[in-house]
């Protein structure tokens, strides 16, 4: 998969799993490791509109340098500088397969930035 199929497939994953603006999908949720299979509603409650739409950026590789695609997004409503700096961040292997939303922030500087 190409890094620009990455990025279209990680903002269709935040969406649908209820980082963003737009109604999620219910029946595509993923859970993130630190939520289990924690109740759908109060779940999407604490995500909806968490992060924008688009992504910032992309890394090719996954933590502890596994094959595969990172794939950054910014806070939507940062409270502070350090938010500001920091953002989530959508695993995911080379081929699309076992994306997840990782439950530690991403440094944005490390993204190569893809505006």
């Amino acid at each position: 998969m190409t890094e620009a199929q990455a990025i279209k497939l990680a903002e269709q994953f935040i969406a649908q799993n209820g980082y963003t603006d737009l109604p999620p999908d219910k029946t595509k949720i993923a859970y993130e490791t630190i939520e289990g299979g924690a109740n759908v509603d109060e779940t999407l409650k604490d995500r909806h509109d968490t992060l924008q739409r688009t992504a910032y950026g992309a890394v090719r590789g996954r933590k502890a340098g596994s094959a595969g695609w990172t794939v950054v997004f910014r806070c939507k409503h940062p409270a502070d500088r350090n938010e500001r700096s920091v953002g989530r961040a959508v695993t995911m292997n080379l081929d699309g397969g076992d994306a997840r939303v990782e439950h530690v922030d991403f440094i944005l500087r490390y993204a190569r930035r893809r505006l």
